[in-house]
């Protein structure tokens, strides 16, 4: 790839994901990620202009799924790849990002490689081991979201305790409702990209359980080709549009009891404000950054059009 653009006299630098950073994106005037999703994700985090192109070239498409890059057949055209993209022969798509209002600092803003449970003290234990422990006792105030984080988020946000095996607390608001409290396994919000990702794994079923379900509700037998195709259109329904303004939220393992109540663990919304009760618990941003959420720490997600991605892809009906 270097050597093909040399070729047509453009100055080309290779830059390895552990030193890249928002000046090499401010001063591209196109980004080229070579790798898999992980390495797309990581290059589009730092690109905060909406006209700024990138391309995702799947390096190793054997062992990577490699969805958000070019498809697989592409790795072996990289002189076509080059030629089209210095003569203009390409197309603009527009994928939607998720914009964060935070109260915590951006300068926290570190690796999820570097972030390591916090040890609880024993006083603080019953906080994780009562249902009502939230009940009658004082609130820490809420944090005004008065920071922008410089990151946007292709794929999810993901609001957790920092160690899984712990209950998340938090209260969420959707679409400017009333705040509501909760416990679960962490809460994931996705765009139409991400939908395709771990949002579509945590809901997605299976043949045998439709077929379950279908012999359950007929109390007679189950049809193994009526249950693949209910499994199939349910699962492709959970993706949504790449260019869709609005964000699919799931909580997982929601715990529900006659202190917490909450309406379906899914939905769509065009803001969620979410306001931490934790002590040790972070936003992660597209599997890559943490950002420290403890308690009273609050953030609004939302989706804004000047914030999308700029990804570039080819007419398959004009591979050369």
């Amino acid at each position: 790839m270097i050597w093909e653009k040399r070729n047509y006299g453009i100055q080309v630098d290779a830059i390895n994901w552990k030193n890249y950073d928002f000046e090499h994106a401010k001063s591209a005037d196109l980004l080229v990620s070579v790798g898999g999703d992980g390495t797309f994700l990581s290059t589009a985090l730092r690109i905060t202009e909406k006209d700024k192109p990138i391309i995702g070239i799947n390096s190793n498409p054997q062992s990577s799924e490699g969805s958000l890059c070019l498809p697989r057949y592409w790795y072996k055209k990289i002189p076509v790849i080059v030629d089209r993209l210095v003569n203009g022969q390409f197309n603009r798509r527009f994928r939607h990002r998720i914009r964060l209002l935070v109260s915590t600092s951006p300068t926290q803003l570190v690796s999820l490689d570097t972030i390591t449970p916090r040890i609880v003290e024993s006083h603080a234990l019953h906080s994780y081991l009562s249902d009502e422990d939230s009940v009658g006792e004082p609130a820490v105030p809420n944090l005004s979201p008065d920071y922008l984080l410089p990151v946007r988020a292709l794929n999810d946000v993901f609001i957790s305790a920092c160690l899984s095996a712990r209950v998340s607390r938090y209260e969420i608001s959707v679409d400017e409702e009333m705040a509501v409290p909760q416990k679960s396994s962490g809460l994931l919000v996705c765009t139409g990209t991400g939908s395709s990702s771990w949002y579509r794994s945590l809901h997605q079923v299976d043949v045998h359980l439709v077929s379950r379900l279908l012999y359950l509700a007929s109390a007679s037998h189950s049809d193994n080709a009526a249950a693949a195709e209910v499994a199939e259109r349910f699962n492709r329904d959970l993706v949504f549009p790449s260019d869709s303004t609005l964000m699919a939220y799931s909580v997982r393992d929601l715990i529900t009891n006659h202190v917490f109540k909450f309406g379906s663990p899914r939905g769509f919304a065009k803001k969620l404000r979410v306001v931490s009760r934790m002590d040790d618990a972070y936003l992660f941003v597209d599997g890559w950054l943490a950002l420290p959420f403890d308690n009273g720490a609050s953030v609004e997600l939302s989706i804004h059009s000047d914030d999308a991605l700029c990804v570039i892809d080819f007419d398959d009906s004009t591979i050369g």
